[in-house]
């Protein structure tokens, strides 16, 4: 997503990325994708931080 953004922009400055929380707790799981937002381990977000 980032690289798609400095692809097409050149640059990430001034550019904002919208993140649901569905998203990132059901497909971000080191376990595979989750099928209930609700199970999400507590590293997903600190990890897809880190990864942007």
């Amino acid at each position: 997503m980032v690289m798609a953004v400095k692809k097409y922009q050149k640059t990430t400055s001034k550019s904002y990325v919208y993140l649901s929380g569905w998203m990132v707790a059901g497909l971000r799981s080191e376990f595979g994708p989750l099928p209930d937002q609700s199970m999400h381990e507590k590293t997903s977000v600190p990890a897809l931080i880190n990864e942007i």
